[in-house]
């Protein structure tokens, strides 16, 4: 499966579209930093930001997910750990694991991971006009399509939420990502065969 999360308005009320096939297949608002009210599918959720180490995903009242990061220590001298960070990702009782991977211009990644496989990969647009974002999701099974879809919406409220920008800009930025780990995270092929089997959305 391959759908968009694409970022149609900023500011005051930031709102988002879930496209596959030029068909919406669900939205989201983002009325302030660290929320957003969301429908995907047949599904709505919200993400809350509780604290650094935590964001909720809510749903019917009830918090039946949350969003935290998480540090794999790869050297520890005295009381100073290292390594890198990844988050850990739970939603009705499924958890997967979030790879951030920066390869350079055009090729930022956000890999999801079920133990030891990929089940998607979520690639943000570094071309950003107006500070509208755009997110292409590539998922290896449709079940899994509201992990990325969350996802998204989780990084457009705490990452990329542009307090203070202003509507005139047409940037582009590149992510590079140094760890070995987390470059070894990202699985090209991955894309590669969901767009052959899928087409290319």
């Amino acid at each position: 499966m391959i759908f968009e999360c694409v970022q149609k308005e900023r500011l005051p009320l930031t709102k988002h579209e879930f496209v596959k096939n030029d068909a919406i297949i669900g939205n989201a608002e983002t009325p302030k930093m660290g929320f957003s009210k969301m429908s995907f599918g047949q599904d709505s959720f919200t993400v809350q930001f509780q604290s650094f180490k935590r964001i909720d995903i809510i749903q019917n009242g009830t918090v039946v997910g949350s969003i935290c990061p998480q540090l794999c220590v790869t050297k520890k001298i005295l009381f100073l750990k290292t390594g890198y960070e990844y988050y850990e990702f739970s939603l009705n009782g499924d958890t997967v694991t979030v790879y951030e991977t920066g390869l350079g211009a055009g090729k930022h990644f956000y890999s999801i991971y079920r133990n030891e496989k990929v089940i998607a990969v979520i690639h943000k647009q570094d071309r950003v006009v107006a500070h509208l974002d755009k997110y292409v999701c590539y998922v290896d099974d449709s079940c899994d399509a509201v992990f990325a879809a969350i996802y998204c919406m989780f990084l457009e409220s705490i990452a990329y939420y542009n307090l203070d920008a202003t509507e005139d800009t047409d940037d582009s930025t590149a992510t590079y990502t140094t760890q070995k780990e987390l470059q070894e995270k990202y699985d090209p092929s991955f894309i590669e065969r969901i767009i052959a089997r899928d087409g290319n959305n």
